[in-house]
Parts: structure tokens; sequence; C-alpha cells
């Protein structure tokens, strides 16, 4: 095994790792607070986009101190998504005063019982993108991806009772995940100083939200086991790795939700950066 020693920097988002933060802005933010993976080697930060990474080297005007980095991005993604409804239904989109479907008379938009699903966790939060994506009735723009109201109305793509994703079983969708660097002793191994470490994140919890264009309706939360994997990096600047599929630790059926969750490394690079003074 490679030397893997590091200086303990730990930083997300302008706070130590392990204290709350708020996430971006946006119509889907929310405050949450983020756990350190836990890693083969010490020395992690988490970076919440590269922007918050130093200059290299060459481009530092002033006094300085040199740091070694290895950027690694791990996501979360999920797959095998679905819905059984039986005697327990979704009861988060309700409200249609019109009827279904009623969108203002387009499809253009969130038409109730229909929506996307976002997620919160403790390594993201809920965007209204295809975090769980479902089985999409009509079109993407339309964002009828489940059926969020079966207590009242029966809209099924899979038999009596039962939705699921669209492109079953294989469709990953990423639900969370970010940037990590960790700091390295030597400029020439660089990433590859991190070949064969393990890394895992523990407390993993989808918690699911039906998506408004005001406020978002909780559905269920799907808990999972800690994801593991081994890092892979054959050389300065790469790494790779993948988890195996975890299932859900517990059963809720009030509604029965289900869906498989692992980790994946998809972007790594060195760089050889400086600290001002």
């Amino acid at each position: 095994m490679k030397s893997r020693d590091a200086v303990l920097i730990a930083v997300i988002a302008g706070s130590l790792v392990g204290y709350s933060y708020s996430a971006v802005p946006s119509r889907h933010g929310v405050s949450a607070s983020i756990n350190p993976a836990t890693l083969g080697v010490p020395g992690v930060r988490v970076v919440s986009n590269l922007s918050n990474s130093r200059p290299a080297v060459d481009h530092c005007p002033g006094p300085h101190l040199e740091r070694n980095v290895c950027y690694i991005r791990v996501i979360f993604e999920n797959n095998e998504r679905k819905v059984f409804s039986h005697n327990n239904d979704v009861d988060a989109e309700c409200s249609c005063m019109l009827g279904p479907p009623s969108c203002f008379g387009n499809d253009d938009c969130h038409s109730c019982p229909f929506g996307n699903w976002g997620v919160d966790s403790t390594y993201g939060s809920r965007s209204d993108t295809t975090q769980f994506r479902g089985w999409q009735s009509v079109d993407a723009s339309a964002k009828r991806e489940w059926n969020s109201c079966t207590s009242s109305y029966e809209y099924y793509n899979n038999g009596p009772e039962q939705q699921r994703q669209a492109s079953w079983p294989d469709d990953p969708r990423q639900w969370a995940g970010g940037w990590f660097e960790w700091e390295v002793e030597d400029e020439e191994e660089g990433c590859g100083a991190l070949d064969g470490a393990p890394i895992s994140f523990g407390s993993v919890a989808m918690n699911l939200y039906e998506l408004d264009l005001f406020v978002d309706e909780f559905v269920n939360t799907l808990t999972y086991p800690t994801h593991a994997m081994t890092l892979d990096c054959p050389n300065q600047g790469t790494c790779d790795g993948t988890s195996q599929w975890y299932t859900r630790s517990g059963y809720n059926p009030n509604p029965e939700i289900d869906a498989k969750s692992r980790i994946i490394v998809t972007g790594s690079y060195f760089e050889h950066e400086c600290i001002e003074f």
C-alpha cells in the first residue's frame, strides 16, 4: 500500500464538516447537516464546487505555500424505483380542484396529481430535476413522473396499483454527491497515493418530496446501510470506484416505495496548488 499521509482540512462551503451549513439558495433549497465520509486516508476536504479550490502554483501571484491535491467527484445514484400502493396510498398531490389532469390548459408544468419527486439527504438538497425519476406518462416537459395521489386517482404504468421507473430495470439517476479533495505528499504520485483506499458514507437516506411550484410535499423516507467502495487510482490524475447496489434498510409500507442506491466516482484530477500568505 502506498503512503497516504495528509493534513486534516475538513471544510465544506466554508464550515467544518459536521457543522450545519445552508445549501445554495434555490426554489427547492434547504438547510442540512453533513457528516464526513469515512476514509482510508486522513485529510478530506469537501468542496461545494471547484471554484472553491485554490489556484495552480504557476498562477499564484505572490508569496505562497504549496500543496498537492487530488480532486474526486463522488455521486449517489438510485435505480429500480417503484411504488406499490395497495392499501397504503401516496397522498402528496391530492388538491386537484379542477380534476386531473389540469394545468392551466397545457401539459408544460406539474399537473395534479402528477409530478416529479426530489430528494433531500445528508449529502445534498432536492432539485427540480430527475433525482427520483418515474414513468412520465406524457413527455419530459410535463414532469408526469409519478401519480402522487394514489388514494384518489388510479394512474399506474405497471399494472394495478403499481408504478415503476421508465427503462426498467436500468436507469440510474443521481440524487446527491459532490467533489471531495485529499491533500497528498508526493507530487509525482498525486492521486495514485489514494490507490486502494477504502471510502464509505454513513447516514444514507433519501427524503422524498413531491415538487410543487410553491410548497413541496413530503412523501416518504428510504434509509440505507453505509455505502462503501475502494478507490482505484492507477496514476497521478485518475481515480475510479463503484460500490455495490444497496437495498433499503427498513420496510415502510406507508406507502411501499422502493429503490436501490450506490456511490460511484464520476471524475478526478490532480493539481499542484498554492496557498497565498
